[in-house]
């Protein structure tokens, strides 16, 4: 064999094992938004505040919200999900006095791909939420099952969060299209750390609400 096609051999290999189709998660030569291992963890911070006009009902919620990667599964669809257990730990104020606590788990599960990553609410759903589309890029649109538009409207935010800076954020809003009470939620995702904030707002003259999650650590820090 001459040197010129043992080259091209080596190269031709390289290709097939960079190109499959790897239910596993992206592929590291483009930056990795949505990073999940089996054993990784995520902890945000949570807050929220609910306002209604006319009324004194004004109400907010403090807690914490945790993500354990289990483990990988098999969908009925013959494909690999990462399971989740999310637990949430958060009490509620009415007019800053607590009245109630929140403790509950739920389990999620997440298809992460080259090309996409994608929610599912069971190992049965045929329904699917497309979150990212990948790659990302500025003014890059998408929509989910249910009709939200997703567009990212930034490749290099940068947040001030409680475990510190978080540089070179892509930040992507998801528009719901509700007339009567415009809802958007935006989502900033590090670079090898994952989500790192995520801001729900509803406001109309009436009404508002607006949720925060902020990271404050993780197994990827």
């Amino acid at each position: 064999m001459t040197i010129r096609s043992m080259l091209f051999t080596v190269t031709a290999l390289l290709m097939a094992f960079s190109c499959g189709n790897d239910t596993s998660g992206p592929s590291e030569s483009i930056p990795i938004y949505f990073p999940m291992e089996t054993g990784d963890y995520w902890t945000w911070d949570y807050s929220s505040i609910e306002d209604r006009e006319g009324t004194q009902n004004d109400s907010t919620e403090l807690g914490e919200r945790t993500w354990l990667v289990e483990g990988i599964v098999d969908h009925d669809g013959g494909f690999s999900l990462y399971q989740i257990t999310l637990t949430d730990s958060i009490v509620t104020f009415f007019n800053s006095i607590p009245v109630d606590t929140l403790l509950s788990e739920t389990t999620e599960y997440y298809r992460l791909e080259n090309s996409e990553v994608r929610y599912y609410y069971s190992l049965s759903d045929t329904t699917s939420w497309l979150l990212l589309d990948l790659p990302l890029a500025l003014g890059k649109s998408w929509n989910d099952v249910e009709n939200a538009e997703y567009t990212v409207l930034s490749m290099d935010t940068t947040l001030a969060l409680p475990y510190g800076t978080a540089d070179g954020c892509a930040w992507v809003q998801s528009d719901y299209g509700i007339s009567l009470l415009p809802t958007y939620d935006n989502w900033y995702y590090e670079p090898g750390i994952g989500t790192v904030k995520r801001v729900y707002h509803q406001e109309n003259d009436v009404s508002y609400y607006l949720s925060t999650w902020q990271l404050t650590s993780s197994s990827r820090l």
